[in-house]
């Protein structure tokens, strides 16, 4: 069911596609949803000679529910009427959290403040209130220029690692509140698994290493370097760098990537003026950039609602694992649901998009396989024999129980 809302907030129509009579039925419909930004667009169709269809002008408001029966609102952006021999109307309309670009957040520092505050001060001068928080400690907030409470949302976002999902509550057909929750992670580890063959049609696997560095050389706020530290593993450091070296390697990649034994070079800025704490993030930084970046593009069919089956679920947020035995070694990842399609209409265009893959290890043993070959060796045998039923002239023996005292925590006997 959609409800539609005027500019002034007050339901003018509903499109449900349940088969009364005088419903306006939509279909084409697609609700995307990003992790990222914690925000959706909703889009879908409508015959443009239904009475209903008249009612709906940009600016107005779209309201429903999303797979776990949370309330999203969306504003009218752009309309399309088509007319032909059958004439339709195309709605397209984005989360109503981004009205959220019109408001201003001015410069200001706020000193040890915990989610619930931050959230409340940004959102004091606006239509949205808190919604869902967690505890992510104490931090400071340096909000150092003119920007929009959307931008001052995401700052908050990444300043805690959280991430943000708008809703609002409906009753009695008016919107009685809007909230903005920050959560540390939406979806849930549901161990749902993608399966090639199965709910995988297609996984391809690109490697670049294009921006592969062994060695960073480290500068700080006012060309400062770490030059005048000294770091070794025998200290009980977790590296090596010499005295009067302005940069750091790691030994193993220059090893794996490096040309005949020489350093890959590359340059990490950081504004800092102390030279341990910009040597320590150097180090960090080129352990992430020490290896190639390996990414995965996945086809995927979402079965939940397509085959009625719920352990299928997928939600924006989930962790869930990618398994292709095909290839070369077998492909075990954990992944993220980054991006979500959901086609209300037509559940076999739904879809998904999974990002922040990390290599997962198989419980399956080089024992448990060896014997699953065999198993499956012998199946064409067992195929080909069939089922056997043996006849005899003697009818099988009756067994009867009684139960002890009638109390199934009793042991009990068998009388033949």
């Amino acid at each position: 069911m959609i409800f539609y809302l005027d500019r002034h907030e007050r339901v003018q129509a509903i499109f449900t596609n349940n088969g009364s009579p005088d419903s306006c039925p939509y279909y084409d419909d697609l609700m995307k949803e990003d992790l990222d930004t914690g925000t959706s667009s909703y889009e879908f169709r409508i015959p443009s000679n239904h009475p209903k269809s008249k009612e709906i002008e940009e600016g107005g408001f779209i309201v429903r529910k999303n797979l776990d029966n949370e309330l999203v609102m969306f504003t009218v952006i752009r309309i399309e009427e088509t007319h032909a021999d059958i004439g339709d109307k195309y709605i397209f309309a984005e989360n109503a959290g981004l009205e959220l670009l019109n408001d201003i957040f001015r410069p200001i520092t706020h000193m040890s403040k915990n989610v619930n505050q931050i959230l409340d001060i940004v959102l004091a001068d606006t239509r949205w209130v808190r919604g869902e928080t967690e505890y992510f400690g104490i931090d400071n907030f340096y909000f150092e220029d003119y920007q929009t409470v959307l931008a001052a949302l995401q700052y908050v976002k990444e300043r805690f690692a959280a991430e943000l999902n708008f809703r609002v509550k409906m009753q009695n057909g008016e919107i009685v509140a809007r909230y903005v929750d920050l959560v540390e992670k939406r979806g849930n580890d549901t161990k749902k698994r993608f399966t090639y063959n199965k709910d995988i049609s297609s996984i391809r696997r690109k490697i670049d290493m294009s921006n592969v560095v062994t060695a960073l050389i480290g500068v700080g706020k006012d060309f400062k370097t770490f030059k005048t530290i000294s770091y070794s593993t025998a200290s009980g450091k977790a590296f090596n760098k010499p005295l009067n070296q302005d940069w750091v390697g790691d030994p193993d990649a220059v090893q794996r990537y490096g040309i005949k034994g020489k350093h890959l070079f590359g340059v990490f800025q950081y504004d800092t003026s102390n030279a341990e704490d910009l040597l320590k993030r150097t180090w960090s930084e080129l352990q992430r950039r020490k290896t190639p970046l390996i990414t995965y593009e996945l086809d995927v069919s979402l079965l939940e609602r397509l085959a009625n089956l719920d352990h299928e679920a997928v939600r924006i947020g989930d962790t869930v694992y990618v398994i292709d035995e095909t290839f070369s070694p077998a492909l075990y990842l954990e992944a993220r649901v980054r991006q979500l399609e959901t086609c209300f209409s037509d559940p076999s265009k739904d879809k998904c998009v999974l990002g922040n893959f990390k290599k997962a290890k198989s419980n399956i043993t080089a024992d448990m396989r060896a014997i699953q070959s065999k198993l499956l060796k012998k199946e064409s045998t067992w195929d080909d024999v069939g089922e056997k039923i043996f006849k005899n002239p003697n009818p099988p023996t009756v067994i009867k129980f009684t139960w002890e005292n009638d109390d199934l925590t009793e042991t009990w006997e068998s009388e033949v």
